[in-house]
């Protein structure tokens, strides 16, 4: 389930129903919170949602359907699903956005039940590619994150290796290749990059310690002990549309 803040100055919330498998847009402004929209038939086991930049295209993981559910948030309409599962060379299953991620029209999102990452244009309901991280055999990961700074889009693979992979994967948002793999620790989980990505961190949940790299040249700068850390948040974040 989620709730997801797709309104900006409007206050609308869209509330997806994980089990009953329905979306409900509801209108924060008014005290009696009127439901203003109901979609039903969004796919089975509804989970993270997340929107684009501006707000327009919000982005609904079905992760039992192995698809992404994608709503004009402007205009309170459905425009269709996207399959994670296009490619059968390399499949994506059992989405999970986390706090997604977008450059310029093309969003990505990595699948839990393969080490890949879907990436699509939700503005015209196009698949575009599986990017394979750990592959398409093995288990994948949780969290994504765009550079603030340039192209790139940050993920896990946690669930790799029984939930001790080590690594985290530097995909190029304009060739749709991994172009760095770097070495965090064990259960490397949630990237995250300051304000203006100088600096990003990851968490090494079996390895108690934030790893901190430079945004730039991604080299390991230091690391902060920490008992089985996980997520971490930039506070920058509540800035931007879809939290």
């Amino acid at each position: 389930a989620s709730i997801t803040d797709i309104g900006g100055v409007k206050n609308l919330m869209a509330i997806a129903w994980k089990d009953a498998g329905g979306v409900r847009v509801v209108d924060m402004n008014n005290p009696k919170f009127p439901v203003m929209k109901k979609f039903k038939g969004a796919g089975a086991v509804l989970h993270d949602s997340f929107v684009t930049e501006d707000g327009r295209y919000y982005m609904l993981a079905a992760q039992a359907s192995n698809h992404m559910w994608i709503m004009d948030a402007y205009k309170l309409e459905y425009l269709g699903t996207i399959s994670t599962r296009a490619n059968s060379d390399v499949p994506g299953k059992i989405p999970h956005p986390g706090p997604g991620a977008c450059v310029e029209d093309i969003c990505f999102t990595p699948n839990v039940g393969t080490g890949t990452v879907t990436a699509y244009r939700p503005a015209t309901v196009e698949f575009v590619k599986n990017i394979p991280t750990t592959g398409a055999k093995n288990p994948g990961g949780l969290f994504i994150r765009k550079h603030p700074g340039a192209k790139l889009v940050v993920a896990d693979a946690v669930f790799h290796e029984g939930k001790k992979h080590s690594k985290v994967y530097v995909i190029d948002a304009e060739t749709l290749e991994v172009v760095k793999k770097l070495e965090v620790g064990p259960g490397a989980v949630h990237p995250e990059f300051t304000a203006k990505g100088v600096y990003m961190y990851v968490s090494s949940w079996g390895g108690n310690k934030i790893v901190v790299f430079d945004g730039k040249t991604f080299k390991k700068i230091k690391e902060i002990p920490a008992k089985t850390p996980t997520s971490i948040i930039n506070s920058g974040r509540t800035h931007e549309n879809g939290l």
